[in-house]
C-alpha cells in the first residue's frame, strides 16, 4: 500500500510539474509579442510618449495601456484606454488583470513603426506585453 501511494504522489507531482512547465512554454515574452504584432495584443506603455491627449498632471508621466487594433508589414496601430496611472505599477498591474474595467478610446488611432517596438522597449516607453488566447479576446475585448 505504501509503494502505491508513494507511485501516486510522484505521479501527481510529475503531472502538476509538467502542466506548469507547458504553460511556461506557451507563454511569450514580451520581446517576442513585439517581434510579431497580433490585433488584440495589450501593451503596457507611457501613454503620453504615444498620445496627443493630456492624462493628467502637467509634466508627469502617464501610464497606462495600448491595445493593438491594426497590423500592416509597416506599422500596428494602437488605442488607448481612456485612464491613465501617474506610475508604472498601475500600468503593468492592469496588463496582468482581465480588462473588465477598462474602456478603449478609439477616437484616437496611434500609429507606430513595426520596426521600432522592440527599441520602445528598450527605452522604457513600452513596459511589458501581453497575447491573450482567442477565449479571453472574447471574453474581455468584445
Amino acid at each position: 500500500m505504501r509503494k502505491f501511494i508513494s507511485l501516486m504522489t510522484a505521479m501527481l507531482a510529475s503531472l502538476v510539474f509538467g502542466i506548469g512547465f507547458m504553460s511556461a512554454a506557451h507563454a511569450q515574452s514580451a520581446d517576442q509579442i513585439l517581434a510579431s504584432p497580433k490585433v488584440d495584443d495589450i501593451y503596457a506603455a507611457r501613454l503620453d510618449h504615444f498620445s496627443e491627449y493630456s492624462f493628467g498632471d502637467e509634466g508627469g508621466s502617464a501610464y497606462g495601456l495600448l491595445r493593438v487594433i491594426r497590423v500592416t508589414d509597416a506599422e500596428v496601430v494602437v488605442v488607448t484606454e481612456d485612464a491613465a496611472w501617474p506610475e508604472k505599477k498601475g500600468a503593468l498591474d492592469d496588463l496582468k488583470g482581465d480588462f473588465s474595467d477598462i474602456t478603449w478610446d478609439f477616437d484616437e488611432e496611434i500609429s507606430i513603426k513595426r520596426s521600432e517596438l522592440a527599441s520602445l522597449k528598450r527605452q522604457g516607453l513600452i513596459l511589458n506585453a501581453r497575447r491573450l488566447s482567442p477565449a479571453q479576446i472574447k471574453e474581455y475585448l468584445n
